[in-house]
């Protein structure tokens, strides 16, 4: 047991030996190297170019969609979504024998009504804002079909039924005041919906072809390409509201006769699943002082779905040439603060949760190829409600890439003198204007949780995806350079 205590002694000295100096620990490395190797630190401060930039269409991979339209209170920006829905049909569908359905007095099969349901479970703004939607079918002219990609700019009306089977409008609300509180309250387990009858003519129609041409009823192909190719949900009035739906259902009402004396009422229900196409369109009326980019704007938005990001340039030149250009990077960190709302309201939109740093032009590749963030040309940020910023704590990796590209692709050797190697770069950078431009993007962050033997629980990122919630964020920063970035370096003094 002795054997330990000159260590234990040692390291506790060492301790009471840091403790009692000041609070610059730019010296402790340097203090252990040898005198004739002495590391050396350094720490500079950059200015950094920001700026509101409109998003462009962004993929549409979300099977949510979103209705309404709203104000945010804080920006005073609109944004107006509708939708467009398949319908899944399980395969080897089957209903009730085709005998066996009521009939009207010319001996034909009926439906007493079809219902297409909206449910939803979360929504923005006010509850009790009359809306309006109309709802039309979708033509057999042009198809949304599953290997291709759709986008946020979708035109709808390029998918609709020119002379459509249904075109129906009504107003409505998030929440049903015509129903009791027990039926529309998320706490009782119950999902909300917004019915929207489509009339019985519908519902028989269907029901005639599924016994008429029972392989229109193979899969979800065969009906969406034979049958019902969805609907456009549009909205067409009202501001104020939005609600986010997971899923609409088409249901058909009909009876049959299970026996001489008993009819069962039966309905056949179709859903808005992932198996099929669900795709939002929105559009968004922005402020043009939202884009203004003078110095009596210091600040710049980011803003969710697919409306508004911040662009950055970083003086990645400035941080590796001068006095530091043989210097070792050793840490670059970039902390954006938010702008409170001055007006904090319930309706607030709230910051996107993650935001992703990507270099300019590379998003659309980024998110087709469904990668994540690599920390070299990528980088991921939580917003810290704490420090009501998002940081990104060390991005030194991508300043160390840029430079290595720079260099490789501008074709700089080591046999080059100063001049050369300067002009080639010079070259290469006017051939490359954006190279120290990036942008960020809010985006969601999915992960998943493993627990191990003693109860840790560990969080991976499985996926980044596209924001297609409604959110929004006032960033600090400008032209005018009110955001720094900090860099701290090292060199070997010999």
């Amino acid at each position: 047991m002795n054997i330990r205590i000159p260590f234990i002694a040692t390291v506790i000295a060492l301790l009471f030996g840091l403790t009692a100096c000041d609070d610059d620990l730019a010296g402790i490395g340097s203090a252990l190297m040898p005198e004739q190797d002495s590391l050396s630190t350094f720490y500079s401060a950059y200015p950094i170019v920001t700026r509101t930039v409109r998003t462009e269409r962004v993929a549409a991979r979300t099977s949510s969609c979103y209705l309404g339209s709203l104000i945010d209170p804080e920006t005073r920006a609109i944004t107006t979504s509708s939708f467009l829905a398949q319908f899944h049909l399980q395969e080897d569908y089957t209903l009730p024998k085709q005998e066996l359905l009521l009939k009207d007095e010319a001996g034909k099969i009926y439906a007493d009504s079809c219902v297409l349901r909206v449910f939803h479970d979360k929504f923005y703004g006010d509850s009790l804002m009359t809306m309006k939607l109309t709802v039309r079918d979708l033509g057999r002219e042009k198809f949304m079909e599953e290997d291709q990609q759709y986008f946020t700019d979708i035109d709808p009306l390029q998918y609709v039924n020119p002379t459509p089977m249904i075109n129906h409008s009504m107003t409505y609300s998030v929440i049903d005041c015509n129903l009791p509180s027990s039926s529309t309250s998320l706490s009782s387990g119950n999902y909300r919906s917004i019915p929207i009858h489509l009339g019985k003519d519908y519902g028989t129609y269907i029901l005639q072809n599924f016994y008429d041409h029972p392989e229109y009823f193979k899969n979800s192909y065969t009906f969406i390409h034979n049958v019902c190719p969805g609907f456009f949900v549009e909205h067409t009035g009202g501001v104020g509201a939005m609600i986010n739906s997971d899923v609409s259902v088409l249901d058909v009402y009909f009876r049959y006769q299970s026996n001489d004396t008993t009819v069962t009422n039966a309905w056949m229900r179709l859903a808005s699943t992932p198996e099929v196409i669900q795709n939002t369109r929105y559009d968004h009326e922005i402020p043009a002082e939202m884009l203004l980019t003078d110095a009596k704007h210091p600040y710049t938005y980011i803003k969710s779905p697919a409306a508004l990001h911040t662009e950055i340039d970083l003086p990645i030149k400035d941080m590796i040439a001068g006095e530091h250009k043989n210097d070792t990077i050793n840490c670059v960190r970039l902390s954006l603060r938010r702008y409170n709302a001055e007006e904090q309201q319930p309706a607030n939109l709230t910051p996107p949760q993650h935001i992703l740093l990507l270099r300019k032009g590379t998003a659309l590749e980024f998110f087709d190829e469904n990668k994540l963030p690599d920390s070299e040309t990528s980088y991921l940020a939580t917003f810290n409600k704490k420090s009501n910023a998002y940081v990104f704590s060390n991005i030194a990796p991508l300043v160390a890439y840029l430079r290595k590209q720079r260099d490789n692709e501008a074709g700089v050797t080591a046999e080059d003198d100063e001049a050369t190697r300067e002009a080639k770069r010079a070259a290469w950078e006017a051939e490359n204007p954006d190279w120290q431009t990036f942008e960020l993007l809010p985006v969601r962050a999915v992960y998943s949780e493993t627990t191990n033997y003693y109860g840790q629980t560990t969080k991976t990122l499985n996926g980044i995806q596209n924001d297609y919630n409604l959110s929004s964020v006032k960033l600090e920063g400008s032209p005018k350079g009110e955001v720094k970035v900090n860099v701290i370096y090292s060199r070997f003094a010999k």
